[in-house]
């Protein structure tokens, strides 16, 4: 990070609430693109949305500032992607395996975990409890 910060190639941001931080952003650079790497937010704070707060006014300061060319989302879906983007790049990550009983085991457990893992998804939502699940994993019972 502080070699980063001494070539002005990461950006953070604070958003404060009465003196106490409520929200933090962080976006190192590579060649002028910002890399969207880490949103935190208190969770007592939730119903103020202040990760998306602090994202319109972090993208606010970077378009007055006119450094980087670009500010990448990263891969994966999320609702300020749709908010704030301005368009889209394909993008993937391409593996080449030798055929052997090793890497089609392997291969063949992560299609079987990940289809499993869509499927439970499907029935938590159709139960409608998977928000419920998910806020439990992520922040437990607290």
């Amino acid at each position: 990070m502080k070699s980063l910060a001494d070539r002005d190639n990461v950006r953070g941001y604070l958003l404060y609430l009465k003196h106490r931080a409520i929200a933090y952003l962080y976006f190192p650079a590579r060649n002028g693109v910002l890399l969207y790497s880490f949103l935190w937010h208190d969770q007592k704070y939730n119903e103020f949305s202040p990760g998306t707060v602090l994202l319109y006014l972090a993208i606010d300061c970077l378009f007055q500032e006119r450094r980087f060319r670009l500010l990448n989302f990263g891969q994966g879906g999320m609702q300020q992607k749709q908010q704030f983007s301005t368009g889209e790049v394909y993008c993937a990550d391409i593996y080449f395996l030798r055929r052997n009983l090793r890497n089609v085991l392997l291969v063949s457990s992560h299609v079987l975990t990940s289809a499993v893992s869509r499927n439970a998804g499907e029935v938590l939502e159709t139960l409608r409890v998977k928000r419920t699940i998910k806020r439990l994993l992520r922040y437990g019972s607290s």
